[in-house]
């Protein structure tokens, strides 16, 4: 299983840094997992069939306010349970209604969410992509090898074309009406 532990192990051979067993604060560890997880934020905010739910319902409390999951990092295609487009936004962790200036719902939001995975539940291809921009990232930061450099660079475009086709596939396959499941080992 390619974990982020792994991952972070692979972005530290970029600059010929040994492996470690676990990530420590304050050393070159540390900086290498931050740029992972700042890169696994960044592409999965654009909103992938795996980290994506279309027609998600949102509930609202004894409030009548519609709270946000924690690990939201979009909402999209935001209607009533009627299927009237309505004009929302993310403020703090509730959905904000800007035509009527409220944070308060006589109804059920229905919404396309793109969610924030940990990295160990993304698919390998995702994996393999964030790992490869984040390693470009680190080897553009820390000055590394040039060598290693265009040997990632390489593997970036590789896990990238993979990425871009898996999602491309599963759009195809949606609009079929078939499904696949992707292994995210």
């Amino acid at each position: 299983m390619f974990n982020e532990l792994d991952a972070t192990n692979r972005i530290l051979r970029i600059l010929g840094e040994m492996k470690v067993n676990q990530i420590e604060e304050y050393d070159e560890s540390s900086i290498a997992h931050d740029i992972l997880i700042e890169k696994k934020n960044q592409v999965l905010s654009k909103g992938w069939f795996f980290n994506t739910d279309e027609s998600f319902t949102l509930l609202r409390d004894t409030n009548n306010y519609i709270y946000i999951p924690t690990n939201t990092l979009k909402i999209e295609n935001i209607t009533d349970e009627n299927g009237e487009e309505l004009n929302c936004v993310i403020r703090g962790d509730r959905l904000y209604d800007k035509v009527n200036n409220t944070f308060k719902f006589n109804f059920n939001i229905i919404a396309d969410i793109t969610i924030n995975l940990n990295f160990d539940d993304l698919i390998i291809q995702a994996k393999e992509y964030i790992t490869c921009l984040a390693a470009e990232t680190y080897s553009n930061n820390m000055d590394g090898s040039q060598t290693l450099y265009n040997l990632n660079k390489k593997n970036l475009e590789k896990a990238e074309y993979e990425l871009f086709q898996i999602d491309l596939d599963s759009q195809n396959l949606v609009h079929n009406g078939n499904s696949k499941i992707y292994n995210n080992r």
